[in-house]
């Protein structure tokens, strides 16, 4: 698609985009190690072995196209978030 390719080309700034991703997946990780730590390792962290541009998405995608993003595995129901913030 030619519109796809203009915007990409002139309206996003992809150094900036991907930056952010990475932002947000180092954000993840914390998240998901201090969930581990806080359930005494009941809460495992997601897989992180996914090779798709790995230093943007930290092992946390397999491929571009659906069904490859690795999804936050979540905690059981009776555990408290706070936990993690130590509240």
């Amino acid at each position: 698609d030619q519109r796809q390719a203009y915007r990409l080309a002139n309206l996003v700034n992809t150094d900036t985009c991907s930056m952010l991703v990475k932002e947000w997946f180092k954000l993840r990780q914390e998240f998901e190690d201090a969930l581990e730590t806080a359930s005494n390792g009941q809460v495992k962290p997601s897989p992180r072995n996914g090779a798709y541009y790995k230093d943007y998405f930290l092992g946390y995608c397999r491929g571009e196209r659906g069904g490859n993003y690795v999804a936050i595995e979540p905690p059981p129901d009776d555990f408290d978030i706070k936990k993690i913030y130590g509240v």
